[in-house]
C-alpha cells in the first residue's frame, strides 16, 4: 500500500484514503487539497534563485475522493516575479483555486524584525507524538490526513503551539518539496486553534476555515515546523485566525484563514 496521499493516474491524481478528511467520509482533508495546489504550482516555478513567498487558496467546495484535475496558468513571469494560478476540478467542476508568488532572492542586507514571531515554541525533539484527533478518540471521525499527521504539542495538549510532521509523501513517486509540506500543514492552523480553545475550557463550536494564506519569508528546512495561534477571533459565526510559523532553524512566516461555524446537520 502507497504511503502517498496522491496516486498520479494520466492527468488526474487519485486521492488515497490517507487524504480523507474528518467532516465526512468521501471528502478530502483541506491540508491535501493544498498540498495538491502548491503541487501544480511548483511545476511553473521560475528557475534559478526563486522562492515560493504566499499561496493564497480558496476552497469554495468539499472536494470529493474522486479524480484531480489541474489546470495551471502563469500569470506573470519576469526577472524578479512569478505568479501562478492553479484551478482543481473533480468531474469537470472546479472546486478549489490557488495563487502562488515566487520571488526572486538577492544579496540585500539583513535587517532585524519590527515585530516578529517570537521565540518559537519547545520541541519538536523530547516531546510525545499524536494526532490532530488521535486514534481511539472520536469514534464517529473517519480515518484520513488529521490521524495520520505527527503532532507534538509544545505545552499541554490542546494549548495553542504544536510541531507538525507530516510522515507520508504527497504524490507517489514524487520528492515532496518544503513549499509543498508547508502548504499542507497550514490547513491544520485552524485545528490548532480549535484545540486551544477547547484546552481553555471552552465548549467545542466547530469552524471550518474556507481558505488559507501563507505568506512565508523562507522555505521551511526542516520536516517538523510549529504553528502558534496569535489571533483567534470569531463574532457571529465568522471569525479569523492568524498563526505564527517556525522551522527548526527558526521563524518561517504567517498563515492566515477565516472561520465559518459549521454546526453540521
Amino acid at each position: 500500500m502507497s504511503d502517498a496521499l496522491f496516486v498520479r493516474s494520466g492527468e488526474a491524481f487519485e486521492p488515497a484514503e490517507l487524504a480523507q478528511g474528518p467532516w465526512a467520509a468521501g471528502f478530502l482533508h483541506g491540508g491535501p487539497v493544498l498540498g495538491l495546489l502548491a503541487h501544480g504550482a511548483e511545476a511553473h516555478r521560475p528557475g534559478g534563485d526563486f522562492v515560493a513567498a504566499r499561496l493564497t487558496v480558496d476552497l469554495h467546495h468539499a472536494v470529493p475522493m474522486a479524480p484531480l484535475e489541474l489546470a495551471a496558468s502563469v500569470v506573470r513571469r519576469s526577472r524578479r516575479m512569478g505568479l501562478v494560478d492553479v484551478a482543481m476540478r473533480a468531474d469537470g467542476r472546479e472546486v478549489a483555486r490557488a495563487s502562488a508568488l515566487f520571488l526572486r532572492t538577492s544579496d540585500a542586507p539583513e535587517q532585524a524584525p519590527v515585530a516578529g514571531a517570537g521565540p518559537p515554541p519547545r520541541g519538536p525533539h523530547g516531546l510525545a507524538t499524536t494526532s490532530v484527533v488521535p486514534k481511539g478518540t472520536s469514534p464517529g471521525v473517519p480515518p484520513g490526513f488529521h490521524r495520520e499527521v505527527e503532532v507534538r504539542w509544545s505545552g499541554a495538549t490542546g494549548t495553542s503551539a504544536a510541531w507538525l510532521r507530516m510522515p507520508m509523501t504527497l504524490v507517489e513517486g514524487a520528492a515532496c518539496t518544503p513549499f509543498e509540506r508547508v502548504a499542507a500543514l497550514a490547513d491544520l492552523g485552524n485545528a490548532v486553534a480549535s484545540m486551544a480553545r477547547l484546552g481553555d475550557g471552552a465548549p467545542h463550536v466547530p469552524y471550518i476555515n474556507p481558505d488559507v494564506s501563507v505568506a512565508l519569508e523562507r522555505e521551511p528546512g526542516s520536516e517538523w515546523i510549529a504553528f502558534a495561534t496569535t489571533v483567534l477571533s470569531e463574532t457571529r459565526g465568522v471569525g479569523l485566525v492568524e498563526t505564527a510559523m517556525w522551522d527548526e532553524q527558526g521563524p518561517i512566516g504567517r498563515a492566515f484563514s477565516a472561520r465559518l461555524y459549521n454546526p453540521g446537520k
